[in-house]
């Protein structure tokens, strides 16, 4: 019950914590300003992620105190509010952005927060060692961005981003190893609820790039700690299968921008929530069915993770991978019927053209 106070603490905060924030965002002119890929048609203030990363680190100091995890976790995630802020106001290049993700995923690593998983696939310490690094940082890296990519409507990340942390809550629960783990899921769970009230639509602030980089570095050290591989290999799956929508959206994400030949960071506005709209819903009903998926997505992980089911979570793996190939024929299909108008476009105009003649 005690670990129950986090979430409280964290949530009041954040509650009591946005609206001068808000006012705060509004007269000094830090705003987000609606443009042709955002779906929101006046300006909003920004900083939310500052209110939840203080409502945040309050509880989960006081009540972890200070090891060695805990100050790296803190430190990297002041690190990336600090980069999020900047680019919220100046918009840092991508390469500059995935520089300071990458030192900030060594860091956690060096500190111990890392998947251990290694000893499993070689015997050698040091390839072990090197194999548990760089599957860490590539997870830290991708989930934060794929928090990052579903930012897209109002109170859609924040929300996803609860289900997940519930999720894990339910993992950890009761592991003494993972007290911890516990403490930082109910943080986080509390800080981003309180700033949900104000974030759901309509939207009177958003976290920015600051609130999403930081989430979603604290959901990858969450699927972290929630492995118990030697105990329980189901649980290499869970954390997956509980982010699966946000990663399911950034695997669709990079495809079609690779067969688009555009930059792997180049914005868009064709995201699974903007398929959804682009099908008659609104905003509002959007959100809903996007939370819908995570929490199908958060009651399978923890199904799999609590009783071991490690081939029934292969098959789900197996099945978004599937769903995914099949939606990318989708997308290819697509392609090929818009370029194949186009030539007939373009042919028809040139008979035309050579009839005139």
């Amino acid at each position: 019950m005690l670990n129950i106070g986090a979430f409280i603490t964290a949530f009041l905060i954040s509650l009591i914590g946005i609206p001068p924030i808000i006012w705060f965002a509004n007269k000094n002119g830090i705003v987000d300003k609606p443009n042709s890929r955002k779906v929101h048609n006046k300006p909003v203030p920004l900083l939310g992620g500052t209110v939840i990363f203080i409502a945040f680190a309050v509880p989960f100091v006081v009540f972890v105190g200070l090891n060695l995890k805990a100050i790296s976790i803190i430190f990297c995630s002041v690190i990336l509010v600090i980069l999020g802020l900047l680019d919220d106001i100046y918009d840092i290049e991508a390469k500059k952005k995935l520089v300071v993700q990458i030192c900030c995923s060594i860091i956690a690593v060096a500190s111990g927060v890392k998947v251990n998983i290694g000893e499993y696939i070689t015997e050698n310490a040091t390839m072990a060692f090197l194999v548990d690094g760089i599957i860490s940082i590539c997870w830290i890296i991708g989930i934060i961005n794929a928090v990052n990519l579903i930012d897209g409507l109002d109170g859609l990340a924040g929300g996803v981003s609860i289900i997940a942390s519930i999720a894990f809550v339910f993992i950890l629960k009761g592991k003494s190893s993972n007290s911890m783990g516990n403490i930082m899921a109910l943080s986080l769970a509390g800080s981003v609820l309180g700033y949900l009230f104000y974030n759901f639509y309509p939207a009177k602030i958003f976290m920015g790039d600051m609130g999403s980089t930081f989430i979603g570095f604290l959901l990858a050290v969450l699927g972290m700690l929630s492995l118990d591989v030697p105990d329980n290999p189901a649980s290499v799956w869970a954390p997956i299968i509980i982010l699966g929508v946000p990663i399911f959206d950034t695997g669709l994400t990079i495809l079609r921008r690779v067969v688009h030949k555009k930059p792997l960071f180049c914005p868009d506005k064709d995201h699974l929530h903007h398929c959804i709209m682009a099908r008659g819903f609104t905003q509002k009903q959007t959100v809903l069915i996007m939370y819908g998926f995570a929490l199908l997505a958060a009651l399978v992980g923890v199904v799999v993770a609590k009783g071991e089911h490690f081939y029934a979570g292969l098959v789900v793996i197996g099945l978004l991978i599937a769903l995914g190939i099949l939606m990318s024929c989708s997308i290819f299909t697509k392609i090929k019927r818009f370029i194949v108008n186009k030539t007939e476009i373009a042919v028809t105009k040139d008979k035309e053209m050579h009839f005139r003649g």
